[in-house]
């Protein structure tokens, strides 16, 4: 972990909305990659990327008692590969949300 912020009141809000309205404030973007693109090449200047910009490599991570953090891991997550687009985009969804009701707990009410 590199480092760890408290989550903002309107950022537990946004989390609590798309626990109940899955997709609410999520966005996802898809893009198709031309077949002259070096694919290696690409994943390496992704993973640069990643490397330098810690708000990529930040969670939010639901507390049990003292609310939601913000946390910034030095390694990102290893991405998943999948062979159909839509089924990889909802469940990647799916299982966002089901952690998020499983472990959300809002501490501004």
């Amino acid at each position: 972990i590199e480092d760890v912020y408290p989550c903002t009141p309107l950022q537990e809000g946004l989390m609590a909305i798309t626990t109940q309205q899955p997709g609410a404030y999520i966005g996802r973007w898809v893009f198709r990659i031309h077949k002259t693109v070096e694919i290696v090449a690409f994943k390496e200047a992704w993973n640069l990327l990643i490397r330098n910009t810690p708000i990529l490599r930040t969670r939010i991570v639901a507390g049990e008692q003292d609310g939601s953090i913000q946390v910034v891991v030095r390694q990102p997550i290893a991405r998943v590969q999948g062979h159909c687009l839509q089924q990889y985009l909802d469940k990647g969804l799916a299982t966002l949300i089901s952690i998020w009701r499983e472990t959300y707990t809002p501490s501004y009410y």
